[in-house]
């Protein structure tokens, strides 16, 4: 992810030739952000109540979605999508407070 992040907004780095300003970015920032997201899931299995974490995770997976719409706002603008977009962040948001209130009553 970091290196995407790279690559995009500084023209740097591992990815630089093919991502940079590249408004499709944002899928490839997502899809690794999930797999570390999954990853830490599987993780926190091996806890105690391990149910009470899929409320984190649903944070975590709303945060990371709507960070990504914050990133690369210049995508949806790029593909006529501000609308659409400003929806799924807001949405983004209103998961994170609900996810975040259940994690806390749980």
């Amino acid at each position: 992810m970091i290196l995407e992040l790279q690559g995009h907004f500084a023209a740097k780095g591992l990815y630089a030739d093919f991502l940079a300003h590249l408004p499709y970015t944002i899928g490839f920032f997502e899809a690794h952000g999930l797999a570390f997201l999954i990853g830490l899931l599987f993780l926190s299995m091996t806890i105690p109540r391990p149910h009470k974490h899929w409320h984190l995770f649903a944070v975590g997976v709303h945060a990371l979605l709507g960070i990504a719409n914050l990133l690369f706002w210049g995508s949806f603008i790029y593909f006529g999508l501000t609308t659409p977009g400003l929806i799924a962040t807001l949405l983004h948001v209103g998961f994170i407070i609900l996810q975040g209130y259940c994690f806390l009553r749980h």
